[in-house]
């Protein structure tokens, strides 16, 4: 599939067997937009969780149930998963907007925030873990 960095959308699926759930994780980009492609009927769970913004004090945290159709924005500092699909298979189109000045056009956020500056990104969301 494609990675990150080397896209501005791509199609993930989650169900059961392949990928139930992604841990919580900030994206390299400056805004997220994920729109669910499934039908609610056709799964259960897979809730989106969105956490606090990564480097600020709040600590807001809630949870989206995904409807066909609809696009959640949030910034990609945001700290957000998706919870455990129990049955069936959601399918959700995410979309990346960077800066075209800012750091993120130039170095993930994810890595800045936590200081990676040596290119490690074994366990980052613009790694090869996160994007097989």
């Amino acid at each position: 599939g494609a990675r990150p960095e080397d896209a501005t959308a791509f199609v993930r699926k989650y169900s059961p067997s392949s990928r139930p759930r992604l841990g919580f994780h900030c994206d390299g980009c400056d805004a997220s937009i994920s729109v669910n492609l499934s039908a609610e009927d056709g799964y259960e769970g897979g809730d989106l969780l969105l956490g606090g913004v990564r480097g600020q004090e709040d600590s807001d945290e809630c949870a989206i149930t995904p409807h066909l159709g609809v696009a959640t924005f949030h910034l990609g500092r945001r700290l957000h998963a998706v919870d455990k699909v129990l049955e069936g298979e959601r399918r959700v189109l995410i979309c990346w907007c960077r800066s075209m000045n800012g750091v993120r056009s130039r170095v993930c956020p994810c890595c800045w925030m936590n200081r990676r500056d040596n290119g490690d990104a074994r366990d980052c969301v613009c790694g090869d873990a996160w994007n097989s």
